[in-house]
C-alpha cells in the first residue's frame, strides 16, 4: 500500500534471520506467519472490524508477538482480540447498531495494547518475571473492560451512571451494570488463568486473585474517567476538529490512562 513493501520486505527478511539464528524458534515460522497475519488483517478490515490503519497496526503487532516475543505473549492478546471482535458483533446485532459503528482504529488498538507490548519488551530485555505479571494484568484489564462494555448492554437495558448518580440507559459512558461487572470479572479471570498456564505451567491462587482485583480496579478507573474526564476532553478543540475514522478520540486517552492504573494497582497489592 503506497510503497509499504519498501518497509515490510526488509523487516520480513530481518525477522527471518532473527528466527534462523535462534534455536528456540523454527526459521520457517516468520515465513509462514507473516502472510497469514497479513491475510487476517485484510479480512478484519474488509469486515469493518478495524479501519485501514487499525488493521495495519494489528498486523505489525501480530508480527511482533508471534514472530519475536513468542506464543506465551501472543495467545493472551489473541484471546483478547478474538473475544472482543465476537462480543462487539453480538452487541451490534442485539442493539441493532450500524455495521461500521464499532470499527476500531489505530489509536484504539494502541490504547488497548501499548503498555502490554512495553511490558513484553521489558521482559525480553531484562528477563524479570515482574514484567510477565504486569503484562498479564494489562491484558486482563483491557479484556475485562471490553467484555463489560460489549456484554453489559446485551444483558442489561439499564445501568448506574457514575456521572449523574442515577439509573441511565445501558451503554452510557461511565455506566456500571451487574451483567457488565460479571463479564469484567469473567474476562479478567480467563486471561489470568490462561496466561499463567502459558508462562508458568500452573495457576497460583494468590497471584490470580491479585491480578484479577487489579484488572477490575483498572476497569472501575476507566468508568470513572469515562464519566468525568471524557466529556471535558470531548469539548477540547483538538478533538472537535478530528472526526475521521482514524482520528484519535477522548475515549482513547481514557483507555490508555485507565490501562496504566491496573499495573500500578497490582504493584500496590503485591507490596501490601
Amino acid at each position: 500500500y503506497k510503497g509499504s513493501d519498501n518497509f515490510t520486505i526488509p523487516v520480513g527478511c530481518a525477522l527471518f534471520f532473527l528466527a534462523a539464528g535462534n534455536e528456540v524458534f523454527n526459521p520457517l515460522l516468520p515465513v509462514l506467519l507473516i502472510p497469514v497475519l497479513a491475510a487476517g488483517a485484510y479480512i478484519v478490515y474488509k469486515k469493518n472490524v478495524l479501519t485501514r490503519y487499525g488493521s495495519i497496526a494489528a498486523y505489525f503487532l501480530g508480527v511482533y508477538l508471534f514472530c519475536v516475543a513468542g506464543m506465551q505473549w501472543s495467545v493472551p492478546v489473541a484471546a483478547f482480540f478474538g473475544t472482543s471482535v465476537l462480543f462487539t458483533i453480538i452487541n451490534g446485532r442485539v442493539n441493532r447498531k450500524p455495521g461500521d459503528t464499532n470499527r476500531r482504529n489505530v489509536w484504539q488498538v494502541c490504547a488497548n495494547i501499548f503498555f502490554a507490548v512495553c511490558a513484553s519488551a521489558g521482559y525480553l530485555i531484562w528477563g524479570t518475571d515482574a514484567f510477565i505479571h504486569i503484562f498479564i494484568t494489562l491484558v486482563a484489564m483491557v479484556t475485562a473492560d471490553t467484555w463489560a462494555s460489549e456484554l453489559g448492554p446485551v444483558f442489561s437495558r439499564r445501568c448506574f451512571s457514575l456521572a449523574e448518580w442515577r439509573m441511565a440507559d445501558s451503554g452510557t459512558p461511565g455506566g456500571i451494570s451487574f451483567s457488565g461487572t460479571f463479564a469484567a470479572i469473567a474476562g479478567a479471570l480467563m486471561i489470568t488463568v490462561l496466561s499463567q498456564y502459558l508462562f508458568f505451567g500452573r495457576v497460583d491462587i494468590e497471584l490470580t486473585a491479585v491480578i484479577t482485583i487489579a484488572a477490575i480496579g483498572g476497569t472501575f478507573v476507566d468508568s470513572l474517567l469515562s464519566a468525568f474526564a471524557e466529556p471535558k476532553l470531548a469539548a477540547m478543540d483538538y478533538f472537535t476538529h478530528r472526526t475521521g475514522p482514524d482520528s484519535p478520540s477522548p475515549n482513547d486517552i481514557v483507555n490508555l490512562t485507565a490501562s496504566l492504573s491496573a499495573p500500578l494497582l497490582y504493584l500496590l497489592l503485591r507490596m501490601i
